[in-house]
Parts: C-alpha cells; sequence; structure tokens
C-alpha cells in the first residue's frame, strides 16, 4: 500500500494483500481528501474504521454506500444492531462517505476488467455502477465478497471470490449445490440463484443474484423456532435419508486427527442403533439467513454436504454461538434443554424416530470439532484449536445414553 497518509494496522494491511492478491498490478493507494476518479477506478471508505476494516463502501456514490450497509443485514441482527445498521445508513445516505477524509483509491487495468465482467453478467452498462466489497477477519478460508450496485444504489450482483486453493475449492462447491437447489426449489425456504463462475486470477468468483427482502424478523435468542425446523426437516431430506447403522457412521477421512478419530470411537461406543443420515448445510444460522413474512432465506452454502445425521444444522443454529462462549458445565445443560429438543422436532417432521436425538447432538459436536481442528491447524490459530478442544471436552462430558441408569435417576412413574 502507497501513500505518505496511510494508516498501518493488521487489519488494513491483511485487507490491502487480499485487494492486491484479487487485483494483480493495480495500484492500491491510501489517500486523504476526495478528487475526481477515472472510470476504471474505485473510490471507497472502510467502515467501521481504517483500523479495523470489515465493509468498503462507495466514496462518491450516497446511496450505494447505504445500501451496501443495508444489504448485509441478517437475522441474527438484534434490535440494537438494527438500529445501528439503519442510522449508518441514513448517515451515509446523507453523504457521509464523501465527508471521510481517508480513502482507499484502486486503478488500474485489473479493476477495469472486473467491473466490466460483473457489470456484463446481469447487463448493465459500466458507466453509473460502483462496488461495495465485505471482508472478514484474517483466515484462510477469508473470501472478499463484492456486491455490484447500480445507478440507484441498489445491489445487483454478489461476487465471492477466491483468493487460494481452498476457497477456490468452497466457490467451486458452493456454485455446485445452488445449481442443484434450482433444478428443485425448496418449499421452506429460498437460496440465491447463481449465474456461474468467473474466472479471475485468483480463481473462481461466484456471481449470485441477490435476495430480496422487503423486511426480515429477528432470530429469537436462544430457541430453533417453527419455521426454521421445516427448513432443517427440508434439507435433511432432499437427497434421500439413509438409516445407516451408527457403527458405520463415520464423517472422517483416512488422514484424520488422533483426537477426532477418539472421538469418533467413543460415539461409535454410545449409539448403536440405526440413525437416519443426509444432509446439512453446514453453517446454518440466522447470521446466513434471513426470517421472512413467506418463508427463509437461506445463504452461504459453500459447507453444505451429505452424509450427516438429520437434524446436527437445528444444534448450529441454537447451540453455536452460545457453545462458544460457555464453559463445559453450560454447554451441557445448553444442549439438554434447547439442542435436543429442537433436533427431536427435525426428526419428526422429517418422519424419522425421534429417539437419536442425542446421538445427532454428539455427531455435530464431532463435526464441530473437526472442522474447528483442521482450520486451526491450516492457519495456525491458538483461538480455533482452543474452539476444537472445547467441543471435544463437551463431547466427552455429554451423558452416555447406552449406560445404565442409576436407580436414583429413574422417573417416579418406574416406581411400583
Amino acid at each position: 500500500m502507497r501513500g505518505p497518509t496511510a494508516r498501518r494496522s493488521a487489519g488494513l494491511d491483511a485487507l490491502t494483500r487480499q485487494l492486491a492478491l484479487l487485483l494483480p498490478g493495480d495500484e492500491i493507494t491510501w489517500q486523504r481528501g476526495g478528487g475526481t476518479a477515472p472510470v476504471a477506478s474505485l473510490g471507497l471508505v472502510t467502515l467501521p474504521r481504517a483500523a479495523s476494516p470489515r465493509l468498503l463502501v462507495p466514496a462518491t456514490s450516497s446511496r450505494a454506500a447505504a445500501q451496501a450497509v443495508l444489504a448485509r443485514g441478517s437475522g441474527a441482527d438484534r434490535l440494537r444492531t438494527r438500529a445501528a445498521r439503519g442510522a449508518a445508513a441514513l448517515l451515509l445516505r446523507a453523504g457521509a462517505a464523501r465527508t471521510r477524509r481517508d480513502r482507499l483509491r484502486i486503478t488500474g487495468a485489473a479493476t477495469e476488467a472486473l467491473l466490466r465482467s460483473l457489470t456484463d453478467a446481469v447487463g448493465l452498462p459500466m458507466a453509473g455502477t460502483t462496488l461495495s466489497i465485505a471482508v472478514g477477519a484474517p483466515r484462510a478460508n477469508a473470501k472478499p465478497v463484492l456486491a455490484l450496485h447500480n445507478r440507484r444504489g441498489e445491489v445487483v450482483l454478489w461476487a465471492k471470490t477466491s483468493t487460494n486453493d481452498l476457497t477456490a475449492g468452497l466457490v467451486r462447491h458452493e456454485h455446485h449445490v445452488l445449481s442443484a437447489l434450482a433444478t428443485r426449489p425448496p418449499a421452506s425456504f429460498e437460496a440465491p440463484a447463481t449465474l456461474g463462475l468467473l474466472d479471475l486470477a485468483t480463481g473462481p468468483a461466484l456471481l449470485m443474484r441477490p435476495l430480496v427482502s422487503a423486511s426480515s424478523r429477528p432470530a429469537p435468542a436462544d430457541t430453533v423456532p417453527a419455521d426454521v425446523v421445516a427448513v432443517v426437516a427440508e434439507l435433511a431430506t432432499r437427497a434421500g435419508v439413509v438409516a445407516m447403522t451408527a457403527g458405520r457412521w463415520s464423517p472422517l477421512g483416512p488422514d484424520a486427527p488422533r483426537e477426532a478419530t477418539a472421538l469418533l470411537h467413543l460415539w461409535h461406543s454410545r449409539h448403536r442403533g440405526p440413525v437416519p443420515v443426509g444432509a446439512w448445510h453446514g453453517d446454518f444460522g440466522p447470521w446466513n439467513m434471513r426470517r421472512t413474512a413467506s418463508r427463509a432465506q437461506v445463504w452461504d452454502w459453500e459447507r453444505a454436504e451429505t452424509g450427516a445425521p438429520l437434524g446436527v444444522d437445528a444444534v448450529h443454529y441454537g447451540s453455536h454461538v452460545v457453545l462458544r462462549g460457555q464453559d463445559v458445565r453450560a454447554s451441557l445443560e445448553h444442549l439438554r434443554a434447547v439442542a435436543v429438543p429442537a433436533v427431536e422436532r427435525v426428526l419428526r417432521a422429517a418422519g424419522a424416530p425421534d429417539t437419536t436425538a442425542d446421538a445427532v447432538v454428539d455427531a455435530y459436536l464431532l463435526l464441530v470439532h473437526r472442522r474447528f481442528a483442521s482450520e486451526g491447524a491450516a492457519e495456525g490459530t491458538g483461538a480455533v484449536l482452543a474452539l476444537a478442544a472445547h467441543y471435544a471436552e463437551v463431547l466427552r462430558a455429554r451423558p452416555d445414553p447406552s449406560a445404565p441408569r442409576h436407580p436414583h435417576d429413574r422417573k417416579e412413574t418406574e416406581h411400583p
């Protein structure tokens, strides 16, 4: 990054590296002040601040800047978040982005080619269109997500990019999942429509039409509502259900880490009967959906896969955020009170016996442990590895349904 007024931060450096990969050879400059720019140029300001950039919005299009903020809302937004998002959009609509002196300017042939490819995908002229860019925390699967805005500032196209082999695989996989969903549109939810893959210097970018919604109901805290149960049940059974003997189910490959293999052996020792196996979204939660008046809108399908016990998405929806912030004791209580009943409801909705709910919850803990252990090792991230260890500890501490129950634990109705 060039420019005498550049302000260095780890977040800004990571952002600049991602943009340099995405737009090779282009000039990326941190500037102060406004000024005019050529058509093939992006003038962007960082939100919430330059030191911790998460969203880059157009500096000269007030309507696009406001829509960039509003379009990224989700069912995870609480009232305070919604109010803050709305206030930020109002300020940007009034021209707040124009008054920000610190700007990121990107200029060059790669920017021009990217804008032309994106506008061609939706049949728009380049003039009057602009981009906003969402960037996540630095991690192995981080991917800049671009939004193309028309003259009115509306988002008309999403482009999820890739910057390495890992993200390229995820982007291709999501394209295939969305293509399959489009062949038989679901009844209880809506997914983005894929417009295909665009080849960029860093790998493929997934082009998607935006999901349009006038409103989104907030998600209840720490519960799994009825409409979400319906989504999980439909998704889990779309590709068919296999009643698999518990001893044969395995989400691990031959090179699985020793701890994950030990946890799978523990799961096999606890659960011996048939377990219904289907598909799951992989990261289904309020943060990846909206709950509208008609049906749910669900996005971010890059982790979707088959071969998971029915109902694991319901555990993720109601428990993922909670478990990350609780100790083992509180985690066990939450799973008992929230996750197990939610899975039972999904199994009944799917026409499967609800007696395997504990097996599904344990399988979920194993699946997420596998993910965190793999990602933590790839990134060398201690925090992610600590989460993997936490999920393993919770799984080991979960009660064994196959163990004999203590006489004092029997219900009163069992006494003569």
